[in-house]
């Protein structure tokens, strides 16, 4: 998250049991899951996040190259 500030975006993050129910993908204009979320709750999330938001983008990520996917993901998308 604090690369993603430091390049000028609104960045949050959560670490919780069940963050579709934490967080509103209407805030939202991007969603990240992170690469240790099992695949089942990876699909509810996606799925809780497009019915909150039909166009957020979800997208997952994988570290060590996290920042550089979502910053990927962003200038395609034309925020940057």
């Amino acid at each position: 998250m604090a690369e993603l500030n430091q390049r000028g975006f609104s960045a949050v993050s959560t670490v919780g049991d069940s963050p579709d129910t934490e967080l509103h993908a209407g805030d939202f204009d991007l969603m990240v899951i992170g690469g240790g979320v099992d695949a089942a709750t990876r699909e509810r999330m996606r799925t809780r996040f497009k019915k909150q938001n039909r166009d957020v983008m979800v997208l997952d990520v994988y570290a060590p190259t996290a920042g550089q996917q979502i910053a990927r993901a962003l200038r395609m998308a034309g925020y940057c």
